[in-house]
């Protein structure tokens, strides 16, 4: 474990986090590629609508919240933009990748601050046309593990945004796809170990999220299925 991970452990997960918590159905051990059996229902787990209520936007219009993460070259932009096909809206980019490609040297951790405010500002450009629903390809969560993972901390206005945005569910993916080589790209071999931070941490934060696995369009089905169970207990 590099002083990365340690920091990981330390801050975003609970004592004893090597086990698996949190009140799941089914559950057996996490390695399916990333999670194997999870659990009987595809992976979706829900446990209360505590964290999800009151996200009315203006206008009274009800926007459901989707936010897809996970590790690197796990299929999350594919899905992002799939699903906005599906239910015919805009999704929200991840807005990293344009910075880091506009950008002329090695990006530092105070990039990340920068990228997170670019992030939030996207979605908020979304959120502000009361759509139905959102899809975002990654969220502060991602951002908030990026940081700690690489520079062992996380800029605090990044932990206390990320804490404030919510979202309905969440789609974890899976690292069953293969790695597409990518300049941006830093960890090919490091996905399991980054699945299990994100597994463990959606946990912690007693977030609604259902894992997405499979191909292509077994990924997608996953999680139109997952959507569909959620937005209609709220």
């Amino acid at each position: 474990m590099d002083d990365g991970e340690r920091h990981l452990h330390r801050h975003l997960l609970p004592k004893g986090a090597d086990a698996v918590h949190g009140p799941l159905h089914g559950v057996r051990h996490p390695l399916r590629h990333g999670v194997e059996n999870l659990a009987p229902d595809d992976g979706a787990t829900k446990f209360n609508d505590a964290n999800t209520r009151g996200m009315n936007e203006p206008g009274n219009l009800f926007t459901f919240r989707v936010g897809i993460v996970g590790p690197e070259s796990t299929g999350k932009s594919a899905l992002a933009s799939a699903l906005a096909a599906r239910y015919g809206c805009d999704f929200v980019p991840e807005m990293a990748r344009g910075y880091l490609e506009r950008l002329n040297r090695p990006y530092v951790e105070e990039d990340l601050a920068r990228i997170a405010h670019l992030q939030t500002a996207a979605e908020d450009q979304v959120l502000a046309a009361n759509p139905a629903i959102l899809i975002a390809d990654t969220t502060l969560l991602v951002v908030k593990i990026w940081s700690y993972y690489k520079y062992g901390r996380c800029d605090a206005g990044i932990v206390s945004a990320e804490s404030q945005r919510a979202y309905h569910l969440f789609l974890l993916c899976d690292i069953d796809l293969p790695w597409e080589e990518d300049p941006l790209r830093e960890h090919p071999n490091e996905r399991r170990q980054l699945f299990s931070i994100y597994y463990r941490e959606l946990i912690r934060k007693k977030e609604n999220f259902a894992l997405v696995f499979g191909k292509e369009g077994e990924r997608l089905n996953r999680a139109v299925r997952a959507i569909e169970h959620f937005r209609k207990s709220i």
